[in-house]
Formats: structure tokens, sequence, C-alpha cells
């Protein structure tokens, strides 16, 4: 599948699926949106409250921030491993997988994202460091510098590694080393695939989520919010979608990798 046929196809999958997407994805849904009202209702946005932890320190910043992700990776885990089965194996309703099952593949799809996430750190650290300095200053371009520098590194790394996800959720997992050379020569189709699959919903959903509190009265904030949730799950399903569809295609090819069937994969 050419790259920009695969990235339309992987933004549209939520919708055009609406009925599975919503079945996967309602629980984190519900649960993001409740976990946000709080925060929405006291009038600060994710980029307030990222820019005043980084005040505070980058220690302060960097608990925060793993606290954050550690309850937003619980509650997503579930959702990306049964949608990036739906997108390698066609599996609209895996058997036995509800929700809140969080067996060994769901265990072990949080290890290699945590893992994934670690590979990140130095470039949270130089972003909490470059919101913490005052505007305008050489520090802060300083920091914007090495931002940018390391972010750069850290997407490049990522996409030679993302290809660990879909392995592991659909059990054909085998090492580190496998998944980088299964990337090789598709690193930057991968990335442009990932990238205008993903983006403009990502933009769509930070624009309301910003806007929030903005708005006039509580009801029209609460559905801000509850919109810009939505548009964020379905970026992340079209990133998903992406991520598994290029593992299917360009990495391997289902029918032939390993002894089992497709329909026996549990």
């Amino acid at each position: 599948m050419p790259v920009w046929q695969l990235s339309w196809y992987a933004m549209k999958m939520p919708f055009e699926k609406a009925a599975i997407f919503l079945q996967m994805a309602i629980v984190p849904i519900a649960i993001s949106i409740v976990l946000a009202v709080p925060a929405t209702l006291m009038g600060r946005t994710s980029t307030n409250a990222l820019t005043h932890l980084a005040q505070r320190g980058i220690a302060t910043a960097l608990i925060g921030l793993a606290i954050a992700l550690g309850i937003k990776l619980v509650v997503e885990v579930p959702f990306q491993v049964r949608w990036l089965r739906l997108a390698v194996l066609g599996e609209s309703t895996p058997r036995g997988r509800g929700y809140f099952r969080f067996d060994e593949t769901e265990k072990r799809y949080l290890r290699y994202e945590l893992l994934l996430l670690a590979i990140s750190i130095p470039a949270v650290v130089s972003c909490v460091y470059f919101m913490g300095q005052p505007k305008g200053s050489a520090a802060s371009g300083g920091g914007a510098l090495l931002f940018l520098g390391l972010s750069a590194l850290t997407a490049i790394v990522w996409v030679r590694m993302v290809f660990v996800l879909p392995q592991v959720a659909t059990n054909r997992f085998e090492s580190l080393a496998v998944s980088w050379n299964q990337t090789i020569g598709i690193g930057w189709r991968l990335f442009a695939a990932i990238a205008s699959g993903t983006l403009p919903l990502a933009m769509a959903s930070a624009a309301l989520l910003e806007c929030r509190t903005s708005s006039n009265g509580w009801p029209i904030s609460i559905c801000a919010l509850a919109g810009g949730v939505f548009i964020d799950y379905t970026s992340r399903a079209s990133m998903l979608a992406v991520i598994g569809i290029a593992y299917r295609d360009w990495g391997i090819r289902v029918d032939q990798a390993g002894c089992e069937s497709v329909a026996t994969v549990a």
C-alpha cells in the first residue's frame, strides 16, 4: 500500500469502523473524560499544567508526567492491543479479550511501550527545562535547540523500533533486533505515513482541548473536552492502524509468519 493511501485509509478507519471503534474505545474515552473534568472546571489545559509543573522544578514536573503517563497507559493498553489486532489480523472481536483483560499480552505490551517511552526521557527533560526558562533568554534558546535535536533523534529511534507493538499485540514478538531489522529501508516511508495519518487529527484534538477554557460556561467546556478526547483517540487509532498495516504489508506477511494460522492466534 503506498504511503499516502495508507495514511488516508488509517485516518478514515476509526470513522468507517465506528461501531467497532466505539466498542473498543468507549471505556478509555469515558475514563479519560472523567479524569480531565476537574482540571477543565478549574480552567487548566494540559499545556498550562505542564508549564506550572516546569516552573516548580524539573523533578516535580517529571514526577507529575510519570504519574499521568502511568494512568494513561493502564487505561489505554487494552484498547491499543485490540485495535492493533484488528489492523493486523482483521479481528473485530478478539475472542475472550474483554476491555479490562490484562493477561500476558497486555502486560508484555505495556513493558515494551514503557521502553519506547523511556527512549524519549532525554527529550522530555529538555522540554521541561525549556519551558521552565524565562522567555527570550539565552537559556531558553539553547533549551529549544536541544529539545528539537533530541526530539528528532527520538523520532528516528521510535520509527525503527515501532514494529515491536504489533508484534507483541499479535503474540509474534521475537526480539528487538528483529523489529529493528524489519524497518530497514522503510523508515522514511513509515515516518511519513504515521505523520500524515496522525497529525491532522492530533491537531484538531489539541485545538479543542486548548480552547475549552475560553468557552462560555462549563457545559460548553465539557463538550469541548469530550470532543477533544474523542478526536485524540481517533488519532491514536489512526497511528496504530498505520503501524499495524505497515507491519503486515511492509514488515511481514501474516499468513507467512510462524506456524500458527491467523485464526488461532490468541
